[in-house]
């Protein structure tokens, strides 16, 4: 298994009477191509910058980290993809004036697609097959159910904050979704991308949890997968 998870999981029952799972959409099931680090290599490289697509994902994850949820959340599209467009280049090392704006207009000009991540199909197929009841709980637009479809992920249920009207990281969200997934929330797993947003206010509010970090930005402190596959081989332990 090539998460770092360190944990023994039948030691400590980790997954013991799971009998839902649930994902956080965007970067955990579904990401955009070209992917996001490829676009934003692409504005650097139209300004005579180069950076490493890693070092592009790992600058957004600390971003995202950094970046207060009201920053993001607050004042129009353009002024929240400029907040986090001058984080993520203040992580590169990067600090020059208009670079925030030249990289919000390549994203804008850049034809963009949702595509399911590597690995979500099949453990959604394996779910399924172990008679998991599989949830989606995310910061996400109307849409979410059409496009999880459209990259032929079908949940059982969704908790959707542009339709419930509450947000991660809010008790009042985790509890909707609690609810959506018919079991105790000792009985539900939580994955997601976002330290701050999944794994530490779900774990807070009782759910198992588990960090996705495919680009190991997070230490060895966090129960997390790098390759969504690897849930499988921790599934079966329950199955």
């Amino acid at each position: 298994m090539s998460s770092d998870l360190r944990i023994d999981h039948k030691r400590n029952n980790f997954l013991r009477d799971v009998r839902a799972v649930v994902f956080d959409a965007a970067e955990t099931l579904i990401t955009v191509g070209p992917s996001r680090a490829a676009t934003f290599r692409k504005a650097l490289q139209g300004v005579g910058l180069e950076r490493e697509s890693s070092e592009v994902n790992i600058a957004f994850k600390l971003a995202e980290l950094e970046v207060s949820i009201s920053e993001l959340s607050g004042g129009s599209r353009r002024e929240q993809r400029l907040r986090l467009n001058q984080a993520v280049l203040s992580h590169l090392g990067l600090s020059i004036d208009g670079l925030p704006e030249i990289v919000f207009q390549e994203f804008e000009s850049t034809q963009r697609h949702w595509q399911a991540i590597d690995g979500a199909k099949n453990v959604f197929q394996h779910l399924r097959s172990v008679g998991l009841r599989i949830g989606v709980g995310s910061n996400f637009s109307e849409r979410c159910s059409e496009i999880l479809s459209t990259c032929d992920l079908v949940p059982d249920f969704l908790v959707v904050s542009a339709i419930c009207g509450h947000e991660k990281p809010s008790e009042e969200f985790f509890t909707l979704v609690e609810k959506a997934c018919s079991f105790p929330r000792s009985n539900c797993l939580f994955v997601g991308d976002s330290l701050r947003l999944d794994y530490l206010p779900s774990r807070a509010f009782g759910f198992k949890s588990l960090l996705f970090d495919e680009y190991s930005v997070f230490g060895e402190s966090f129960s997390r997968l790098t390759n969504l596959n690897d849930l499988i081989p921790l599934l079966d332990l329950i199955s």
